[in-house]
């Protein structure tokens, strides 16, 4: 059984959890933490900043749920090979 396919299919949910991790970094620089309340567009401002709080929120949650998944799919897949070349070890040395 050739595992390669699979290896790829990590890289690439490595390549896009890599992704997220950019993304949510861009995105946490629009964030302000500190609030300007005198300002006259207050309002609108509280509202981008809440718009983009939630944005990180998803982001967040979808990219510790893929880093879980990219660990466990990963630790399978070291596992499968590292069986895979057992066997063929051991099927060369009977």
């Amino acid at each position: 059984m050739n595992l390669y396919p699979f290896a790829i299919g990590w890289a690439a949910l490595l390549i896009v959890v890599l992704v997220l991790a950019f993304y949510r970094s861009r995105l946490a620089r629009e964030e302000d933490d500190i609030p300007h309340i005198s300002e006259p567009e207050a309002e609108v401002y509280a509202s981008r900043q809440i718009a983009i709080a939630r944005k990180l929120e998803k982001v967040e949650f979808w990219g510790k749920l893929l880093t879980v998944l990219l660990i466990l799919y990963g630790l399978a897949l070291a596992a499968a090979f590292s069986y895979r070349a057992w066997v063929e070890s051991s099927r060369i040395s009977s």
